[in-house]
């Protein structure tokens, strides 16, 4: 009776899959596993922040720049033609109102409003004494995708500039 046969060898190999289960052996691969899977997860995360905090550093110190050379360039000229930016930059100049006096960078779509609105309270908040960072900002990149920007705030003495550039231009 083969039957009687199939369901002795589904026993036995059911009674080995038991004893293999309950082994030391399955149950040291399984704490190798499981410790393997935490120092790999640990180990990403560190990589992940760190490449995170790296790239805003960078951004910072090349928003910084720009700004130099931005608050140079006004010295030299108080209107000048243009600005020196980059594909993605944002160059704006606003008086201590809010009104936009300068633009460079920004698409219609954009609410500048909401921008010189964050700008203004932090200008004011800190008063002329230097720059500032404005809490970073998600920006739709017409229409493509949200690119994520990280803008400064200068106080000059006719008002303020908004400078801003992408956290990660390679991105």
């Amino acid at each position: 009776s083969g039957a009687t046969l199939g369901y002795f060898a589904g026993v036995k190999s059911m009674a080995r899959m038991t004893a293999v289960i309950h082994s030391i052996r399955f149950r040291l691969v399984l704490w190798f596993a499981a410790i393997l899977t935490l120092v790999l997860l640990a180990f990403s995360a560190f990589v992940y922040f760190s490449q995170v905090r790296d790239i805003g550093g960078e951004a910072l110190y090349r928003l910084n720049s720009k700004m130099e050379a931005i608050i140079d360039a006004l010295n030299a000229s108080p209107s000048p033609a243009s600005v020196p930016l980059q594909e993605h930059d944002v160059y704006i100049r606003l008086d201590w109102k809010g009104s936009v006096l300068a633009s460079q960078g920004v698409e219609a779509g954009w609410d500048v409003r909401d921008l010189a609105r964050d700008a203004l309270h932090v200008a004011n908040r800190r008063g002329k004494r230097g720059r500032e960072e404005l809490p970073n900002t998600w920006i739709d990149d017409w229409g493509q995708r949200e690119m994520h920007y990280i803008f400064l705030v200068q106080p000059l003495d006719a008002g303020f500039v908004i400078l801003g550039s992408p956290f990660d231009p390679y991105d």
